[in-house]
């Protein structure tokens, strides 16, 4: 139907019968398709916001209209003459059509270009640092790399003090000391760097001292000393020491400062040609003085005998606490007194006593030692006098004996006798040994070596030596002995055990008769009235028994087949 026409209708059926007419029904006129979108401002992209955007005028005054950007085909939908269209990716060319609330689309708009993403400048680069001084108390740092065209703006982290300027490098000065910085640059885009390499300003004083060796008091020097290190290499400079103020002025990277008081813990600053003041050195700790320790006191001396050729000497007033060592000798130990053995015979000694810190006493006075006493000589051994059945000990006559007092030891037995005078008579000695003697003088109580043997002999006549035994027969009741070895010289008495029978002789042999039945031992009683011990045992058997006569019973007479006859007998003894 034509547009922009009112048009009726009316309907003719199979009859041909026609309907009255319809009602009026307008067709519009043809709808105008909108302008094209107008371009105005275009907001690039940034480096912070990575898109751009542009305002658009001219969109339709009535209903709601659709933008559509191409290329990508995003869409914005709103009402009224202008909007803004956002999004836009960086680097494209964008053109706009519109659609109105009737459907129709614009032509196509004019180009929207949309800049790259602006770049990043570089970090700064980090080049000389120069540090405070006690004159100048903030630092500096030489930067480069810096954008090229447009002016920068430097920033410093932390604290955020700027520079601004152009050209690639610059130096940012006032940085404080102690602190370490980084940098970052802002372009003229806005665009902001990554931060650069460290750069650290130093706390500007003198390095503290290095404390090295530590020289402590001695026995002898009552103060200690530290040698330092890692002072200030030009210049003269001053070291202080804390406590006591004790200072060191020289110049050179090494000093040693002495005078330091025994018993204090130091540290040590050190002032440079600028009157600027280092901080405290590590520690450096002085020990007390050591003590040294008092002389010995001598107490007992004991002199060198015959027997120990050595003297010793007690001493005491040692250290109360930890080792010492006692010289000469080179003894160690502990506790306040010791005894000092081994000194030679004949020597003048002096002793000092050196304690765990390695301090020595002033030496006491001289002990003298004398020389080794000389021994007695051995006793000369003259007459032997044996023991008798009378006096049972024998005796021995001395001579060579020491002058003076002296005591005389016999071995075996450890008999003593003591006297004065070259010779003497040791009695009281034991018959069947041996002796010899020695002799121990008073003044020295030396003793002499042994003397030569005094053989004291065992005095009995020997026991009786038993021979033959006949035994009592039939015929004789009692048995004989025969003894030998009985005394040579002089009668003797055999006394026969038990029952104590007698037999009186002389001569080396005889026999002992009488001996019922019986074990028996025999002694023999000299003419000195010496009596022997016991001799071996003799058995003496019981007299054998004598049978009774056999009984006679039944005769047998001779036959004239046995020529012989037999006699029954009884009471014959058992046995054989």
């Amino acid at each position: 139907m034509t547009p922009n026409t009112t048009y009726t209708f009316t309907v003719t059926n199979a009859a041909g019968c026609t309907s009255a007419a319809s009602a009026n029904c307008v067709v519009s006129a043809i709808p105008a398709n909108p302008a094209a979108p107008v371009i105005g401002t275009i907001t690039q992209p940034t480096c912070i916001l990575t898109t751009g955007s542009v305002a658009l005028s001219g969109l339709p005054s009535s209903g709601t209209w659709t933008v559509t950007a191409s290329p990508g085909g995003a869409t914005s939908t709103g009402t009224g003459t202008t909007g803004n269209f956002g999004g836009l990716t960086a680097n494209t060319t964008y053109t706009f059509t519109v659609i109105n609330s009737n459907g129709c689309t614009s032509i196509t708009s004019a180009n929207t270009v949309i800049s790259p993403i602006p770049a990043n400048p570089t970090a700064p680069l980090i080049g000389t640092i120069t540090q405070p001084s006690c004159l100048i108390p903030t630092g500096s740092v030489a930067l480069s790399g810096l954008p090229a065209a447009g002016s920068w703006t430097v920033t410093a982290s932390p604290g955020g003090a700027t520079q601004t300027g152009t050209g690639t490098s610059v130096t940012f000065t006032g940085l404080s000391s102690n602190t370490i910085y980084t940098f970052t640059v802002m372009n003229v885009s806005g665009c902001v760097s990554l931060s650069s390499a460290n750069a650290a300003v130093s706390l500007y004083t003198p390095t503290p001292p290095v404390v090295g060796t530590i020289t402590q008091p001695t026995c002898t020097v009552a103060t200690g000393s530290v040698a330092l290190s890692g002072l200030p290499a030009s210049g003269a400079w001053t070291v202080t020491a804390s406590p006591g103020g004790v200072t060191l002025s020289l110049s050179g990277t090494t000093g040693t400062i002495t005078g330091l008081s025994a018993g204090t813990t130091y540290t040590f600053i050190v002032t440079d040609n600028s009157g600027c003041l280092s901080s405290a050195s590590t520690s450096a700790i002085i020990a007390a003085q050591p003590i040294t320790p008092t002389t010995p006191v001598i107490g007992t001396l004991t002199q060198p005998t015959c027997l120990v050729t050595a003297g010793s000497v007690v001493l005491s007033g040692l250290p109360a606490s930890g080792t010492w060592t006692i010289n000469p000798g080179a003894i160690t130990g502990t506790g306040t007194s010791s005894t000092v053995s081994s000194l030679t015979a004949g020597g003048t000694y002096s002793f000092t006593v050196t304690n765990t810190s390695s301090c020595t006493s002033n030496a006491t006075a001289n002990v003298v030692i004398n020389t080794v006493p000389v021994a007695p000589s051995a006793p000369i051994v003259g007459t032997v006098t044996q023991p008798s059945c009378l006096t049972p000990t024998g005796s021995v006559a001395l001579s060579g004996l020491p002058a003076g007092n002296w005591t005389i030891t016999s071995s075996p037995g450890g008999l003593t006798q003591s006297g004065t005078g070259a010779s003497t008579t040791f009695t009281g000695l034991s018959s069947n040994t041996t002796y010899s003697f020695t002799v121990t003088n008073s003044t020295t109580l030396c003793t002499s070596p042994a003397s030569g043997n005094a053989v004291i002999s065992l005095y009995t006549p020997t026991p009786p030596i038993v021979g033959l035994i006949t035994q009592p027969t039939c015929l004789v009741a009692t048995g004989t002995v025969a003894l030998s070895g009985l005394p040579a010289s002089g009668a003797w008495t055999i006394t026969a055990s038990p029952g104590g029978a007698t037999l009186g002789n002389s001569g080396t042999t005889d026999n002992f008769t009488g001996l019922g039945a019986g074990t028996y031992t025999f002694t023999v009683t000299d003419n000195s009235g010496c009596i022997s011990v016991a001799s071996a045992s003799a058995v003496i058997n019981a007299q054998p028994s004598t049978p009774l006569a056999p009984a006679t019973g039944t005769i047998t007479q001779p036959t004239c087949l046995d020529n012989t006859g037999s006699i029954e007998l009884s009471g014959l003894p058992s046995g054989n």
